[in-house]
């Protein structure tokens, strides 16, 4: 017994007819059908490339859409039938090359070569993650007496950013740095600074004087005019300006830092009121080459009035009720924000020395000394200023950047 069935094909508007006989079923005809009002060709095109054999078009002439007029001499092409087995035996012919090329060390080799060698380093790069990171990322969000060895470090391949590793490997060999930070942005960056110079020095001062210093009675020392950020703990490292906010609260002692200018033609070293009172306004300087030339000028009269500097230290460290100074925290060469003012190089670098040396608690394990240097180089570190980091401009590395 033999029935017909016909299925309609929607996008290609086919009907497809089947003859069921002795429970087969064979594709016997197809058919077609053109709608007359198909706005668009590419369904019927669709349909027209879709099938290897077309018995029959129908196509319904409509005066409107006027469709035949592109179709009829478009179907009247044909369409070639394809042989199955003749399609098979190119396909077979052309791995079978591919597969020959391969054995005999062609492309296919090198490129197999290469996904092996990227794999196998991609595991051993996952598997000395936890080890690269224990010993240089500074994590801000877990308890680093619970994180002991690198079994204590979960790696998620898809979550991981090989990247980042190699940055935080590279930015420590600067030389002075041991572990890095990341952060979205540079106040959360000097939050983050100021959070661990204060710390360190809490906790060598609490090793060292068995607890004089509270937590809640330290300060820092800074220059007028910085600006480190919009959160409330960089806020407070600056003074009272345009960038802070009503709850803002001073915490450190600030220095009326003397400039460096071009004026007419003349490089200049301005000096603030507190150091004029002793001294010419203005120092002139040879040259812009030697403004910046730091370890030559530490021999230079100006140096030698920087470091008396060392008396006001002395001063505010004997004050009764104000809180201790625990760390410097400096924009080296440029108050960025403050309003492009060129500090001088010198009197950093002698301010850097001074607080340094006025501690008699021995540095640990080559640690910090004095009071924990920061340098918050978001307007000149990275090339901003052709430099990658303003400590060998200034002759000295910081303790955090």
């Amino acid at each position: 017994m033999t029935s017909l069935l016909v299925r309609i094909s929607q996008p290609g508007f086919l009907i497809t007819r089947y003859e069921i006989s002795n429970q087969s079923v064979v594709l016997t005809k197809h058919i077609r059908l053109t709608a007359r009002h198909t706005g668009k060709y590419a369904h019927i095109l669709y349909s027209f490339a879709a099938t290897q054999v077309i018995d029959l078009d129908l196509l319904i002439k409509d005066a409107y859409s006027r469709n035949f007029e592109y179709l009829i001499p478009f179907l009247e092409r044909g369409i070639r039938g394809a042989d199955l087995h003749e399609e098979c035996a190119k396909m077979d012919k052309y791995y079978a090359r591919l597969t020959l090329e391969s054995v005999q060390g062609g492309m296919f080799e090198a490129l197999n070569h290469r996904v092996d060698e990227r794999h196998v380093s991609r595991i051993a790069d996952l598997e000395s993650m936890p080890q690269r990171s224990a010993n240089t990322i500074w994590w801000l969000l877990v308890q680093h007496g619970l994180v002991n060895t690198p079994a204590d470090i979960n790696v998620i391949d898809t979550g991981s950013h090989p990247t980042r590793i190699r940055l935080v490997r590279d930015v420590p060999r600067a030389g002075w740095a041991s572990r890095a930070s990341f952060s979205d942005d540079g106040s959360r960056g000097m939050e983050v600074a100021n959070k661990m110079a204060l710390r360190a020095y809490a906790a060598q001062n609490h090793a060292a004087t068995a607890g004089a210093v509270r937590r809640k009675d330290l300060s820092v020392l800074g220059l007028k005019g910085c600006r480190h950020g919009d959160t409330i703990g960089a806020m407070d490292a600056c003074e009272e300006g345009m960038y802070t906010c009503e709850w803002h609260d001073a915490k450190g002692y600030l220095f009326d830092p003397p400039t460096v200018a071009n004026k007419k033609g003349r490089v200049v070293v301005s000096l603030p009121s507190s150091i004029a009172a002793e001294q010419v306004a203005e120092v002139d300087v040879d040259s812009l080459q030697d403004a910046y030339h730091v370890p030559a000028r530490l021999k230079i009269p100006l140096a030698q009035v920087y470091r008396d500097l060392s008396n006001t230290l002395r001063k505010l460290k004997a004050r009764r009720g104000a809180p201790e100074l625990a760390a410097l925290v400096l924009e080296p060469l440029v108050l960025g924000a403050g309003g492009m003012i060129f500090v001088d190089p010198l009197f950093q670098r002698v301010l850097i020395d001074t607080v340094r040396a006025s501690d008699a608690h021995p540095p640990r394990n080559g640690g910090w000394f004095g009071l924990p240097v920061i340098l918050d180089e978001v307007f000149v570190g990275l090339y901003r200023l052709g430099l990658r980091t303003t400590g060998p401009l200034l002759g000295v590395n910081p303790d955090i950047s």
